[in-house]
């Protein structure tokens, strides 16, 4: 097997233990959403509750256009496409130039297939209101739908600037831009990643994506680094300890690994018997046993 950074063995070219890594990455997301699944629908309410919510305003101002927006942006993310047509069609009535309305005009031929259709329409809205980062930051959308990657990078990184506070999901937007870009631009994703962190603090998915950059390009001990700048927070946290004995292991330092997996155990079975049945669902505490066994002194095997 060919070697790669650090002398680790690769497999297309990727080192073994970095898609260890994004294996782990993996479980630990999946045990992450069984955690904050419940919490996440109870903040947002349910789709009806929603409808119910957003139908009560419209019976009280049915001259509003942006009631009719929301209505159809609950349709839209429950999958029911007629009505939020239907509610595009009276929003439209009302206040066809409106912004909401275009922009929701733009979501829906997203929806249908037809980004070039979206992009003319929010060109006409950007032509009136070229600030607006909320439009072009769907435009770049449009132009990824298009394949148009370079393009639709340049559009997000000029939204982002339009856009106070950015969101942490445009950051990673543009991170996974820049690599997709041909030729792939990792150099310019990592500065757009540590912006992000700069404006908005240390964002856990904005430090996860930075992880998994420095491993994609061999750079482990700074992927550790970054994984780090989380403890503060989470240093308790069994799905975080898991993945910094993960980078541990790659950087060869395994008795600091064997240690952060032994933490990771230990603050699994301190969990109430709810969150800790959510991570042996997502087979995080197996994983973390096994782990403990094959990294016990005489098992150690190389990474």
């Amino acid at each position: 097997m060919p070697g790669g950074p650090g002398g680790h063995p690769t497999c297309d070219g990727m080192p073994v233990v970095v898609r260890r890594v994004g294996a782990l990455a993996a479980l630990a997301l999946a045990a992450a959403v069984l955690l904050l699944w419940p919490a996440t629908s109870r903040a947002h309410g349910s789709h009806s509750e929603r409808e119910r919510e957003t139908s009560e305003r419209i019976a009280r101002d049915p001259r509003d256009p942006v009631n009719y927006v929301e209505r159809a942006e609950v349709y839209r993310e429950a999958g029911h496409r007629a009505e939020a047509e239907a509610d595009l069609a009276r929003a439209t009535a009302l206040a066809p130039e409106h912004p909401a309305v275009v922009m929701l005009a733009a979501k829906l031929r997203l929806d249908r297939k037809e980004p070039a259709a979206a992009g003319r329409i929010l060109d006409a809205l950007l032509a009136r209101d070229p600030g607006n980062g909320r439009a072009r930051s769907l435009r770049a959308d449009a132009l990824e739908a298009e394949g148009r990657v370079a393009e639709a990078a340049r559009q997000l990184e000029r939204a982002i600037a339009d856009t106070d506070p950015p969101a942490p999901d445009q950051y990673l937007q543009l991170a996974r831009l820049l690599v997709a870009s041909r030729p792939p631009d990792s150099a310019r994703a990592v500065r757009m990643l540590e912006r992000g962190i700069d404006r908005l603090g240390p964002a856990p998915g904005l430090i996860a994506r930075r992880v998994e950059l420095a491993l994609a390009l061999g750079r482990f001990d700074e992927a550790l680094s970054w994984h780090d700048r989380l403890r503060p927070f989470m240093e308790s946290d069994p799905v975080w300890l898991v993945r910094r004995g993960e980078l541990l292991e790659v950087s060869r330092r395994t008795l600091e690994a064997l240690a952060a997996y032994t933490a990771a155990l230990e603050a699994i079975e301190a969990l109430p018997p709810r969150r800790r049945a959510a991570l042996v669902a997502a087979g995080l505490e197996a994983d973390v046993r096994t782990r403990l066994h094959r990294s016990s002194p005489g098992r150690m095997e190389s990474p």
